[in-house]
């Protein structure tokens, strides 16, 4: 039999290795201060060590100048913390694996932007701190974004506008946004006329609100005027005007978004047939009814040139559409849809 006494050595050798790994006390590394926000810095602190996460970062600040400091978040405590990204549908491999760092990560929070704070972070560890535990660092917030300057001012207007227009004009936002649209591969070539630091003003009558005009009063009335600063604390804390501005914000959007879907997305033919049907305010049947400004203004409002729109008239002329200057007659409204349908299938079959 044999002297187990002989291995015994071994065993305890072979143990020694993953002990001697073991470290508890921390080592300060590399200190990081992420690229900040209007309101919030971020900062990660790099170790070695810690293997029994006993050690923490505490965290106080300051704005520059001030004298009396706040408290902060702790830092938050990192180590072999692994993130998988999304996986394909069809399934495999995720498309990336996060193994987060030792490490002690955290931010400040509800900061003024624009600003800059003098930071101070301390590290400490019952099991001692080999290094310097302590770091102080001067970071800025971002400041706010200011409109460019220098910039010109386009005026758009809605299709059939009568009022008095300021120039440069344009019927809808495309025709002030692109130089130009028209059918065909040239459709989506034109260049933009806007730049940075150009203002494109959509008056209340493109989204159907009322004006905001000056006048004179011919009776007493009370005028209330509402400072900025605290018109943005409302809209923070009062659901109902936070409700109302996200809904005439969101009207914005998707005026712009269908703007652009039959500009962009759709074929000449295409979108004159749905602004033709719009434009019936029927489903079936036959439809009379008159443009509310002239061709040439059609034409804007649907990005493209007049004599693009001359042409895809006469192209749906077979399908019972007739002009006569700005009276319009359609034989049968369900006969356009359809047309409308199977020409988009169409286009999206073949990649145009």
């Amino acid at each position: 039999m044999p002297d187990l006494r002989l291995f015994l050595p071994l065993a305890v050798a072979a143990l020694l290795p993953a002990a001697c790994l073991c470290q508890t006390n921390t080592v300060p590394g590399e200190f990081i201060i992420d690229p900040p926000t209007l309101v919030s810095l971020g900062f990660a602190w790099n170790i070695s060590g810690d293997d029994n996460r006993n050690a923490r970062v505490d965290v106080t600040y300051r704005k520059k100048g001030e004298q009396q400091w706040r408290q902060g978040l702790p830092l938050l405590r990192l180590q072999r913390e692994q993130v998988f990204g999304g996986a394909p549908r069809e399934g495999g491999k995720h498309y990336y694996s996060f193994v987060a760092p030792n490490m002690f990560a955290g931010s400040l929070l509800n900061l003024e932007p624009g600003t800059e704070y003098e930071c101070h972070f301390v590290l400490s560890d019952p099991d001692g701190i080999k290094g310097k535990a302590q770091k102080t660092v001067i970071a800025r917030t971002r400041q706010e974004p200011q409109p460019a300057t220098g910039g010109h001012v386009y005026q758009v207007y809605p299709f059939g506008y009568k009022g008095t227009k300021q120039e440069p004009a344009f019927t809808g936002l495309l025709a002030a946004y692109f130089m130009g649209s028209d059918q065909s591969d040239h459709s989506n070539a034109m260049p933009p006329r806007v730049q940075p630091g150009d203002i494109i003003l959509v008056p209340p009558a493109l989204l159907g609100l009322p004006y905001m005009v000056t006048a004179k009063a011919v009776t007493d009335l009370l005028v209330v005027l509402i400072p900025a600063e605290e018109f943005r604390r409302m809209a923070e804390t009062e659901l109902a005007l936070a409700v109302a501005l996200n809904r005439l914000l969101a009207g914005h959007w998707r005026l712009l978004l269908r703007h652009l879907t039959q500009t962009k997305s759709r074929d000449a033919d295409t979108r004159l047939v749905q602004f033709l049907i719009d434009g019936a305010g029927v489903t079936r049947g036959a439809a009379r009814f008159t443009l509310p400004g002239s061709k040439q203004d059609l034409a804007a409002h649907l990005g493209m040139t007049p004599a693009t729109l001359s042409r895809s008239l006469k192209r749906l002329s077979p399908l019972g559409v007739k002009t006569a200057g700005s009276d319009v007659q359609i034989e049968n409204i369900a006969r356009l849809s359809a047309f409308s349908r199977s020409h988009a299938a169409a286009r999206t079959q073949t990649g145009a």
